[in-house]
């Protein structure tokens, strides 16, 4: 998901990206229930249209206003930090879960929430593989 790319070193681009991700699953819910319009139709309208049909639930459809409203801010007023981005990441993963359950697999049951790894953790494992292989290829070198 770009929106973990962005996290570590762009948390405002990390809520645009959760925006566009809300967007995206609720333009797919609508075509699946076979009431898909426009994609000139706002979120906003879109997600009260879902709800007021009876396909969204109005739990979930105040996380999908969460995405939104978050995107919103952080397109328009350049806001969002590591908290908020985190927050509304974990908000896209319920609803991710959701969509999945309601539409792919009932029965689907998914791990605890697991927060993007730090680039400088991917680094640092990528720099320990790096050295180990390096050790390893000496090691062959050495008996071959």
């Amino acid at each position: 998901m770009l929106a973990e790319k962005y996290f570590p070193e762009d948390p405002n681009t990390c809520l645009i990206k959760l925006r566009q991700f809300g967007e995206l699953l609720a333009q797919q819910m609508a075509s699946r229930v076979g009431i898909y319009e426009s994609p000139a139709e706002t979120q906003f309208e879109l997600i009260r249209r879902l709800e007021y049909q009876g396909f969204l639930p109005r739990e979930i459809s105040e996380l999908f206003h969460e995405l939104r409203q978050s995107g919103n801010t952080a397109s328009h007023s350049l806001e969002g930090n590591h908290y908020s981005a985190l927050s509304v990441m974990k908000i896209a993963w319920q609803v991710g879960i959701w969509f999945h359950k309601t539409f792919t697999d009932a029965s689907f049951k998914s791990g605890p929430f697991k927060p993007p790894v730090s680039p400088d953790t991917k680094n640092q494992e990528l720099k320990y593989e790096l050295q180990r292989l390096s050790k390893e290829l000496k090691e062959y070198q050495v008996t071959h």
